[in-house]
């Protein structure tokens, strides 16, 4: 559980744009035993205009990070949504191979935190061979701009500094 603060740095005229991100107040659950969380450094996230993660920057980031990054963002299809709407999902590496493939549902539509969203859950996994990760989470996202508000589920096979490889449950509020 933990508290993500995101901030939109920038946009560019094809629609792309920058998110500074800050994980602070988290706390892990390993062997049911609760740890509060080192609060992470800030972060910068480059998307395209659908929400295709293009690049990480901040202290420490690697190929690792890139990875866990493909599953905690929304990838939009080229069209507006409505409740029942799916649509596949996919990442690719620079050389064009499979990186991520998922699908995407509009569940519904309902307020967290006082915004009017629209209810997502999304199911993803890598194109690995070695502990590809997996996930199924249900987002909130605000329907006046598409921005997260709330994130709960379930990642499989995540890398965890300290931990190695794990199951993950998490909850994540996000605030602009």
């Amino acid at each position: 559980v933990g508290l993500l603060t995101e901030k939109v740095l920038s946009v560019d005229s094809n629609g792309g744009y920058s998110v500074e991100s800050r994980t602070t107040d988290m706390t892990v659950t390993a062997g049911g035993e609760v740890t509060k969380a080192e609060d992470q450094p800030p972060t910068v996230d480059l998307y395209d205009r659908l929400g295709q993660l293009l690049e990480v920057k901040g202290k420490d980031r690697d190929s690792t990070d890139f990875r866990m990054e493909q599953f905690q963002a929304i990838h939009y299809p080229d069209r507006p949504i409505k409740v029942g709407d799916t649509w596949d999902l996919s990442v690719r590496k620079k050389d064009g191979s499979l990186e991520v493939i998922g699908t995407c549902l509009v569940q519904g539509r309902e307020s967290s935190g006082g915004v009017d969203c629209f209810k997502l859950r999304t199911t993803m996994k890598e194109m690995r061979d070695k502990d590809p990760m997996s996930c199924d989470l249900t987002w909130w996202v605000s329907v006046q701009d598409g921005s997260q508000v709330k994130v709960d589920g379930i990642i499989k096979n995540m890398p965890i500094e300290g931990l190695g490889i794990a199951d993950t449950k998490s909850t994540l509020v996000l605030q602009k």
